[in-house]
């Protein structure tokens, strides 16, 4: 599980709850410009949960992942019209430089802590290949296509 917190202050106290919930592996997120996410601006804090039920606290920067730092003014949302349009291109591949690299580190951050990954970097460029062969387009039409279903 990958799960953001808005203020620093509760990182390490949710990392101790899934630990207590029985979960083996955890990062918590906070992006230091107040985001529950990790951040492409700037540095994000990081509880990571490892198996043997050890939490280490960490930063991370947008490098780590292999994307560069742009502003939080380029990765802003617009309409919810607007955002469901960039989605779908962000999921083949185009969209917003800055929203397409936040979506990559938080992907990235996924895959690692789900073990399919080792590194950031590694995660990184997984997610790339995802959103480059088409792979997360098709995931999104198979979910639009349940939710249609069960109406």
């Amino acid at each position: 599980m990958v799960c953001g917190v808005f203020t620093a202050s509760l990182g390490r106290s949710f990392a101790e709850v899934f630990k207590l919930l029985g979960m083996k592996r955890a990062l918590v997120v906070h992006g230091c410009e107040g985001l529950d996410e990790l951040s492409i601006a700037g540095p994000s804090k990081v509880w990571e949960l490892k198996e043997g039920g050890e939490i280490s606290e960490y930063e991370v920067r947008p490098e780590d992942f292999g994307v560069g730092a742009h502003p939080l003014s380029e990765v802003a949302g617009k309409t919810p019209e607007e955002n469901a349009i960039e989605m779908r291109e962000l999921l083949a591949g185009g969209g917003r430089l800055a929203v397409r690299e936040m979506v990559l580190m938080n992907a990235s951050a996924a895959l690692y802590i789900a073990g399919k990954v080792s590194t950031f970097k590694e995660g990184t460029a997984a997610a790339k290949v995802a959103l480059g062969n088409g792979a997360a387009v098709k995931t999104l039409d198979a979910y639009v296509a349940a939710s249609k279903g069960g109406s």
